[in-house]
């Protein structure tokens, strides 16, 4: 794949500057545009540095080419996402550009087309200076900058995901009350959370019910407090974590002693060491809560290590798909539009299109794969950290490949799927 991110900006009604993206595997290719004709004083430069900044800390090579030219349109297939920059306070008109992607915005189900528009303004600024069929869609809002919303933006037109699973590992006699700020705070932002307070329904066995959330969620957070090493749960939770490769951020109490046992879990970028300061008592107690600041920060943290997390898990895969195929000498080609990947029997009679997952795959990967239409492929395969499911999870999933077109395997098996498509027996 050659430049799946197309990036263009303007700041007045002329030739727009362009970034294109190389080397980051998607699910389709992405074209953004952002205007800031409408946007006042607010400094273009601190979105796209941001953005910019985002990309860089993507493993691999995340390579920038900038130019300056007219807008590019979408291919078909392609995702497209419309941002519209206020400064919320200047009236502006609507551009037919954006009148054109609105309706296509609202046929999606009809034509398969992905098409958005994201009206971007400060917090307390005022929805009636927008074009009237602007105010029926949701605003992003920023509070301090407008580089706030860079991971809005590239969640919003695909490049990262919208659906955000998060589970909450904690104890409950020294971290109550943190764990549901996190909750609100996360919730708040249409995160899905998992937090056993408030996600467990009484009568059911407790630890199958943390390991099904455990598996369906993008990224665990460690609430490492004094006596958090001590819990059978907490240390199972973070045991099975470390078996399925899931995402983990530690967040370390100050009171906790050197040489706790999790700091052998620890690794560089998954922790971040709290203060006294960031908290409201100098005591630690179950109410004891993160000052605003502070969980301000952390949700920052969480937020973006979650979609960065969701990128560079889903590169690592498709590499480690691509490198599987390659060793047991299967013919493959790699797609121009997408990140799938195109797998051909040693006959030549069958193929395969395979999509990786970055996360423990299920229903909407399933249905995604078995519709996609962008690449041929007779037979369609996704793949996944799915050995973590339980036996009632797995049995959905067989339920619903059964007599279909597609089919889905668990990581840990990419040397033998590789054979059987060689052989042609899957």
């Amino acid at each position: 794949m050659s430049s799946p991110i197309t990036l263009q900006w303007r700041t007045a009604a002329s030739d727009w500057q362009k970034l294109e993206f190389s080397h980051i595997p998607l699910e389709r290719n992405v074209k953004i545009h952002i205007d800031f004709t409408a946007a006042g004083e607010v400094p273009e430069a601190a979105l796209i540095g941001k953005i910019k900044e985002i990309f860089g800390r993507i493993d691999g090579d995340a390579v920038a080419n900038t130019t300056t030219g007219p807008l590019i349109e979408p291919e078909p297939g392609d995702n497209l996402l419309e941002v519209i920059v206020s400064d919320g306070k200047t009236a502006f008109a609507l551009d037919p550009r954006i009148e054109k992607a609105l309706k296509e915005e609202a046929s999606h189900w009809l034509s398969g087309s992905r098409t958005w528009v994201l009206p971007l303004m400060p917090r307390g600024g005022e929805i009636a200076v927008m074009p009237e069929k602007l105010q029926k869609i949701n605003v992003a809002f920023w509070e301090d900058s407008v580089a706030e919303l860079a991971l809005t933006i590239l969640a919003r037109s695909g490049v990262t995901s919208l659906d955000r699973r998060v589970f909450i590992s904690y104890r409950r006699v020294e971290t109550t009350a943190i764990a549901d700020q996190l909750f609100e705070e996360l919730s708040r932002r249409n995160f899905s959370v998992f937090l056993d307070t408030v996600s467990v329904e009484p009568g059911v066995d407790f630890q199958a019910r943390l390991f099904e959330q455990l598996a369906d969620k993008s990224m665990v957070v460690s609430l490492h407090s004094k006596t958090f090493s001590q819990s059978r749960w907490t240390m199972a939770e973070i045991t099975y974590v470390k078996e399925h490769d899931l995402s983990l951020l530690i967040l370390r109490w100050p009171e906790v002693p050197e040489k706790d046992p999790l700091d052998a879990y620890y690794r560089s970028g998954d922790f971040l060491c709290l203060a006294a300061a960031d908290m409201d008592s100098p005591t630690a107690t179950p109410s004891r809560r993160l000052t605003p600041e502070a969980l301000k920060k952390i949700v920052s943290l969480i937020v973006e290590q979650h979609d960065l997390e969701m990128i560079n898990r889903f590169a690592v895969l498709r590499r480690r798909t691509l490198e599987a195929l390659k060793i047991n000498g299967v013919t493959c080609e790699e797609s121009e539009r997408s990140a799938s990947i195109l797998a051909i029997s040693a006959d030549g009679v069958k193929t395969y299109r395979l999509f990786p997952a970055s996360r423990p795959p299920g229903l909407s990967e399933l249905f995604g794969a078995s519709t996609f239409t962008l690449d041929t492929g007779d037979r369609r395969i996704v793949i996944g950290h799915v050995s973590s499911y339980d036996p009632e999870r797995i049995r959905q999933m067989d339920w619903t490949v059964d007599g279909r077109n597609v089919a889905y395997a668990d990581v840990s098996m990419l040397d033998s799927l590789a054979r059987e498509i060689k052989n042609g027996t899957l």
